[in-house]
């Protein structure tokens, strides 16, 4: 058995205090994360040395690029949150220990890939979008550095999906707070004292981040609780990265499908959570994030004693059926000298049963 010992428990109790719980911390997360893009933007803008506007509008040319990026490795993260939850639901400490180890390298080694194959494709993807002459150096080298730490950075996104997944949203939110300030400190310094402008504020994230990621790694690293990340044991277990692959899929496919349908499809545990991609405004994500770990582990808890409760479910049916078979007979009092106890099951031929008729329940 699986125990929480940090986050929100999700199994016992009433959901509507946990749902707010969980989902203020993400909603405050969100608007952090919000804040402090934004305020790379107007560190370039207010203090970069060169033509302020290009600057504003290499760090700006960007986003479709980064957004692109980090919108598919968050919906794998995405994936291993519900994976992991489900395991917690059910109880099963290999599959936490395999989820999370494996979500861990996966960051590690998708970031490693994308920031090979961004590097090689960064110039033809601006040159895409279609930037200006002007803007396209410096966007250029925003994007260069950016790049280099797409490790660490889709590190921190799956670590905190990891940390959610047992209900934990003040532990990221907190080290977002960290390495907000931290990054918005090293942006005025790299920009204003250094004048490296655009190239300061993206190297001011990329250090943000890895401070954000090993702060996160050495809580998971030394958490009691059924997350525990145990560096010897880092690896991919292959099913369960196929699990958090499929679940990824199902997110991308139920954004790209649209609002509406996505409502209709609300009710399924793993699109449920997905929904949060269709919602703009910080709260609701993590309101529909937080009902997802919810139905996950409930609902595994219950599937953890499920052949018991298929038993419970089908018994009325399965007796009424043998009552039908059997010829059995629900009688109180006494007959033909036999005692016979009010509210107990007693069998004897049906009428008509001697004929080769099919038994039948008595009257």
């Amino acid at each position: 058995m699986v125990h929480n010992k940090q986050g929100i428990d999700m199994l016992h109790g009433r959901i509507w205090t946990k749902v707010l719980r969980f989902a203020l911390p993400v909603a405050a997360t969100g608007i952090l994360e919000q804040l402090f893009n934004a305020s790379g933007i107007m560190i370039v803008g207010n203090f970069s040395q060169s033509d302020g506007t290009a600057a504003v509008a290499a760090v700006g040319s960007n986003a479709p690029v980064t957004g692109l990026i980090l919108n598919l490795f968050i919906g794998i993260a995405l994936g291993a949150n519900v994976v992991i939850a489900n395991a917690i639901g059910r109880g099963s400490r290999e599959a936490v220990r395999n989820a999370v180890h494996t979500s861990i390298v996966t960051a590690l080694i998708g970031g490693v890939i994308v920031a090979i194959i961004g590097e090689l494709l960064a110039g033809p993807l601006l040159g895409m979008l279609n930037v200006t002459a002007d803007v396209f150096p410096l966007a250029l080298a925003y994007l260069r550095i950016y790049l280099i730490g797409m490790p660490v950075i889709l590190l921190y996104n799956f670590e905190t999906a990891i940390f959610r997944s047992i209900g934990d949203t003040q532990a990221p939110l907190a080290v977002l707070a960290i390495s907000g300030v931290l990054n918005v400190t090293m942006g005025l310094i790299f920009v204003v004292l250094f004048h490296w402008g655009v190239s300061g504020v993206a190297t001011a994230t990329v250090i943000a981040n890895v401070v954000s990621s090993m702060i996160l790694l050495y809580r998971l690293v030394h958490t009691d609780a059924a997350i525990h990340v145990d560096l010897r044991e880092l690896g991919i277990d292959w099913f369960t990265l196929r699990q958090i692959l499929r679940i990824a899929l199902i997110c991308h496919q139920l954004t790209a499908d649209g609002v509406d349908e996505g409502l209709v499809l609300l009710y399924q545990p793993v699109k449920f959570q997905c929904i949060q991609w269709l919602l703009s405004a910080s709260f609701l994500p993590g309101i529909s994030s937080a009902l997802s770990i919810y139905t996950n582990q409930r609902g595994q808890n219950l599937q953890n004693h499920g052949k018991n409760f298929e038993n419970v479910v089908k018994w009325p049916y399965q007796t009424s059926q043998r009552r039908k078979h059997d010829g059995l007979c629900h009688k109180t009092g006494t007959s033909g000298g036999a005692l016979r106890r009010p509210g107990r099951m007693h069998l004897r031929p049906a009428a008509g049963a001697a004929a080769g008729c099919e038994p039948r329940c008595c009257p």
